[in-house]
């Protein structure tokens, strides 16, 4: 019998332990813990590794299959339980996966493998096996399978369709989007040619773009988007929005195009270029028709003011006639001399409102209190006749044509002249700025307007009160201003109560 040396047994006992050791590192590193179950005694032993697994200081394990379960999920504990009575019932190998909850309540997974080793009468004896912490790679997956979910989500509820093509051009896969674009079910588009999606020539077209794209690397759509037409199942070509973008998967490549169904988007512009081709139409239309009412009102200015002439000479020569005039006789001159003055005062109104809608806007800075000043310098006689006070707030500086500006300001004072009750005229003009506009106010103690009457005040000719109750007028005067605002991209509006006086507002556009 060979006895070992000393030596050789002290150093065959240190490279055992150092095996053990490198053993114990390894599956502490790799998160495997060894375990054994004695069938005949129920004892069951733990590496140090799978102590640390469970939480447990090394040797706090009880050794028992009660222990074992009661750190295995409530969840998957019976589980566990069938699948080692089977293992052992069929003779089978043991493998499962199953939560355990450590003392700190923590959860883990634990993959675990076990096989049957027979005793000397050849029955079961004991199970050995592994347990592997997959903790980590269950996380991994669920977060995996959690992406992937939401991904799915978004591509199956996605606006915009969503198509895979491979390098054959070969459709792979289609969201429910394609599906309401194209009119096609997936199962009607998967495994076909993409070109089915194209009209011709474009179909015909494809198939070389690819391949040249394949050959050479250049891209005439790929990573750039550009606008495409479709086709649809039933035979309708639609505009699209198209962007592709390729993938190497392996040593293939994918490629995945988003279309945008541009059917709204284009006919609302093709509607946008008719509104324009309509507004330039109206925009030419009414040149003419201002340019029209221009020639008209200089017509009638010429051809009218001459009979008038005529008319007030006449009437002022039968006036200074040595032969005497009975008093009906002068009362007729007097109403012919009173019917000239309003005709003239109507000619020069729509020379007025002729003039507000014709011709160039001469717009610059435009200081609108210095304007003010000179309408009331030339309003002096007739303010003073009225007594009347016209006061205001400092008026801002902005971009308008002075000129129409001034008519404005006048008719609108020479409105709350007319309009006056007992008490003599008090007008006041403000000034505040708004969002992106300046909003103008003249308020005066008229006589006010009922508010059924608002949208009437600002018609051409349309007036409110007749020669009998005293206030004259043309009717063009307010209908001069609206004309005014309005070609200065503003608006105008009235509030009144009868009675009350009334105050009109007009906003003109801030501009540099």
């Amino acid at each position: 019998m060979h006895h070992r040396k000393p030596d050789e047994l002290n150093a065959a006992q240190n490279a055992l332990c150092e095996s053990r050791e490198c053993l114990e590192m390894a599956m502490e590193a790799g998160r495997l813990g060894i375990w054994e179950w004695r069938l005949d005694t129920g004892r069951i032993t733990w590496s140090p590794t799978l102590e640390r697994i469970h939480g447990l200081e090394r040797g706090a394990f009880a050794s028992t299959i009660e222990a074992y379960l009661r750190g295995i999920h409530p969840e998957d504990r019976d589980r566990v339980l069938d699948h080692i009575q089977q293992a052992i019932r069929e003779r089978t190998e043991y493998r499962g996966e199953y939560r355990i909850i450590r003392p700190d309540g923590r959860i883990a997974w634990l993959e675990a493998r076990g096989r049957l080793v027979a005793g000397p009468n050849g029955q079961p004896e004991r199970m050995v096996g592994v347990c592997l912490d997959v903790t980590d790679r269950r996380q991994a997956e669920e977060a995996l399978r959690d992406s992937e979910s939401r991904l799915r989500a978004v591509v199956e509820t996605a606006a915009d369709g969503i198509i895979t093509i491979d390098a054959d051009g070969i459709i792979r896969t289609v969201n429910p989007a394609v599906e309401r674009i194209f009119g096609y079910s997936a199962d009607e588009l998967i495994g076909h040619n993409v070109g089915i999606l194209m009209p011709e020539p474009y179909r015909s077209e494809h198939d070389n773009y690819v391949k040249n794209f394949l050959r050479t690397g250049h891209a005439k759509i790929i990573g750039i988007g550009r606008e495409v037409v479709g086709l649809r199942k039933d035979g309708k070509v639609i505009p699209l929005y198209l962007a592709v973008s390729e993938t190497r998967i392996g040593d293939r490549r994918i490629f995945t195009g988003i279309v945008h169904d541009i059917s709204d988007r284009k006919a609302a512009e093709e509607a946008l270029a008719r509104q324009a081709q309509e507004l330039e139409q109206q925009a030419r239309e009414l040149a003419r028709s201002n340019e029209e009412l221009e020639n008209f009102a200089g017509i009638v200015s010429h051809d009218l003011r001459s009979p008038l002439v005529t008319l007030a000479g006449c009437a002022r020569l039968l006036e200074e006639s040595p032969a005497a005039l009975d008093p009906e006789s002068r009362e007729l001159i007097q109403t012919i001399r009173d019917s000239v003055e309003h005709l003239n005062e109507l000619i020069n109104s729509l020379l007025s409102y002729a003039r507000a809608g014709s011709g160039e806007l001469k717009v610059g800075p435009c200081d609108c209190e210095q304007v003010l000043q000179k309408v009331l310098v030339g309003l002096k006689v007739v303010l003073e006749a009225n007594r009347a006070e016209v006061t205001h707030d400092p008026l801002p500086t902005i971009c308008a044509d002075a000129a129409l500006m001034a008519q404005l300001f006048q008719n609108l004072i020479e409105n709350g002249l007319k309009y006056h009750g007992q008490d003599p005229p008090r007008i006041h003009v403000s000034a505040t700025a708004g969002a992106g506009e300046w909003v103008f106010s003249v308020r005066d103690n008229g006589i006010g307007i009922a508010p059924e009457d608002f949208p009437k005040v600002f018609e051409i000719f349309r007036r409110l009160h007749d020669d009998t109750s005293g206030y004259s007028g043309a009717g063009i005067g307010l209908a001069t201003c609206k004309r005014i605002v309005e070609r200065h991209g503003g608006r105008i509006w009235v509030e009144s109560q009868p009675g009350q006086g009334a105050t009109f507002f007009f906003a003109i556009p801030q501009q540099e």
